[in-house]
């Protein structure tokens, strides 16, 4: 047998005085019936009554049937048409076990209210200070000597003094805060522009504008040291200067080979307003796109 995983009841061993009172029979059914009931406390009779529950707690009719009318006329059985409810069941079954501190405390209150005149022993101090402290943290850690498989809402320890906590959720993953964006830089769009107009001056065709890989390497231009308006020109007009780059020629591979452009760079730049008219003829027609 699996203990850990076998249901049972509580049979409390303390004799009291209406206990001593039930016919031997009454005393003889009880601890069985209490192992027939559900969980509730509650043990159906069926269409046979009580012939069925001698068969079913294996006990002769002739000691059942005073048995039962015993624990009905002392009210710990309830019938209710064809069930019979054990009285208390549920707060005798989840009751939680005393902590050994506690325990020990109901035992000599017990003992000074049945012995008022007799003196007690004197005991020490110190070893009453000991004891408590290693008792306290026994305390600490459970209500419950054994964990309740009678009924299973008592299966995990209570806390004394307070209700039991709802099981908590299962818990939500962090939400990610996005990134804030970066504002755009002033010099994009007149370097784009810019750009665009000195392709169209020098090659004689519109730019088209590779949208995320170009503008990210407009980026890049714009973040070089010394990457003003006039330097951008220059080299831009040096890199296309060279017959093997403009077959392949992009802003993204200009921008890779930004530092060998600058031996080539010849000097002056084009006339403003041929590059002006250009940027201003490509964009008007949609083929500069913002990034």
């Amino acid at each position: 047998m699996d203990w850990a995983d076998e249901r049972y009841v509580r049979i409390y061993t303390r004799d009291t005085a209406d206990w001593s009172m039930w016919p031997w029979q009454s005393r003889a059914l009880l601890p069985l019936l209490l192992r027939k009931a559900d969980r509730c406390g509650v043990v159906e009779l069926g269409k046979y009554g009580v012939r069925g529950l001698a068969s079913l707690l294996g006990m002769p009719l002739e000691v059942v049937e005073p048995g039962v009318a015993g624990l009905l006329e002392d009210g710990c059985l309830i019938q209710s048409e064809t069930r019979l409810v054990v009285r208390n069941f549920l707060e005798a079954q989840e009751a939680p076990a005393s902590d050994v501190k506690r325990a020990r405390e109901y035992r000599e209150r017990r003992r000074d209210d049945a012995s008022r005149n007799v003196t007690p022993p004197s005991r020490n101090v110190s070893d009453r200070h000991e004891e408590s402290r290693s008792i306290t943290a026994r305390h600490e850690a459970s209500r419950l000597a054994v964990p309740s498989l009678a009924v299973p809402s008592q299966e995990k320890p209570v806390s004394a003094g307070a209700s039991t906590p709802p099981a908590p959720l299962l818990a939500e993953p962090p939400v990610k805060k996005p990134k804030p964006e970066k504002p755009p830089n002033p010099r994009y769009k007149p370097t784009v522009e810019l750009l665009c107009g000195v392709w169209l001056a020098v090659v004689g065709t519109k730019y088209e504008f590779h949208g995320k890989a170009d503008g990210a390497a407009v980026n890049r231009l714009l973040g070089f040291e010394g990457a003003t308006d006039a330097e951008l020109e220059r080299r831009f007009r040096a890199y296309l200067g060279d017959a093997f780059n403009v077959k392949q020629a992009s802003l993204a591979h200009f921008a890779n080979k930004w530092a060998g452009c600058s031996a080539r760079a010849g000097p002056g730049r084009l006339p403003a307003s041929a590059i002006t008219e250009a940027a201003k003829l490509q964009h008007a027609k949609g083929t500069i796109d913002d990034f």
